[in-house]
């Protein structure tokens, strides 16, 4: 059962849950056509379920996948609007249209349809010479949400993408700073370790034969590690403090 909703049903994880709040503006739809006859009724309202599964498939769909997912919301949307009046769902497409316009080719091929079977549904819906005064916000509501529908969710797709373009910068910046500490600690504090390790040997066999020799080993071992120390702090706070651009300028001087 759960493979089954995954497959059929339930929108892909990445969407999040902003189709299911979507789906909410429904109703109005199936009250609307919950008002015709019984056989035109039951006709819509299965219209109705094909159109949530295309639009839900959409995400799914890929190159002239989504194209004819497109096509097929239309020609479902006009559809229902022409027999029950009701253009909104228009805005579900136009949402599809604004998200993956950014990757088609050809997306004047389905957004210059969108506006015109919208329009020409607003315009059945809402004639503007003989327009009822109480269906005046409503009008404006559908023309405002179906016209502004495509670049908002537009721009909604492409800050979408430039958060997870940033967040890959962020992660590659991360990486290129952890490789330049790596490689400042072993350039620095490699030869400088491997010289305390002879010293220290050096010094242990200096202790009967010249004590004072010996001594001098020690005090250069201790000088060398309040250097190395003082190195790893340097290293430490200049972490603490790297910024994404200043890793990435030290890419391109390195570069």
């Amino acid at each position: 059962m759960k493979k089954f909703l995954k497959k059929h049903v339930l929108f892909p994880s990445y969407v999040g849950l902003a189709p299911y709040f979507w789906l909410l503006w429904l109703f109005p739809a199936v009250s609307v056509l919950l008002t015709l006859p019984t056989i035109m009724r039951n006709i819509t309202l299965i219209l109705l379920i094909i159109f949530v599964k295309v639009y839900r498939d959409c995400f799914l769909a890929r190159d002239k996948g989504v194209v004819i997912n497109i096509f097929c919301q239309l020609i479902l949307a006009a559809t229902l609007s022409f027999f029950a009046r009701y253009p909104f769902l228009y805005i579900y497409t136009g949402f599809i249209i604004g998200t993956f316009s950014i990757n088609m080719k050809n997306a004047k091929l389905v957004i210059v349809p969108y506006y015109v079977l919208s329009t020409i549904s607003l315009y059945l819906a809402y004639p503007l010479p003989n327009i009822a005064v109480g269906d005046v916000p409503a009008a404006i509501i559908n023309y405002l949400f179906i016209f502004g529908t495509i670049p908002a969710s537009n721009s909604l797709s492409k800050s979408y993408r430039l958060g997870k373009q940033n967040n890959r910068l962020e992660l590659i910046a991360r990486h290129s700073e952890r490789d330049r500490i790596a490689q400042q600690l072993h350039d620095n504090l490699g030869q400088s370790f491997s010289m305390l390790a002879l010293k220290a040997e050096l010094a242990e066999k200096l202790l009967e034969k010249d004590p004072a020799l010996a001594k001098q080993q020690l005090k250069d071992i201790a000088a060398a590690s309040r250097q190395n120390l003082d190195l790893v702090r340097e290293i430490v706070a200049d972490m603490k403090h790297s910024t994404i651009l200043q890793t990435l300028d030290i890419q391109q001087s390195n570069g």
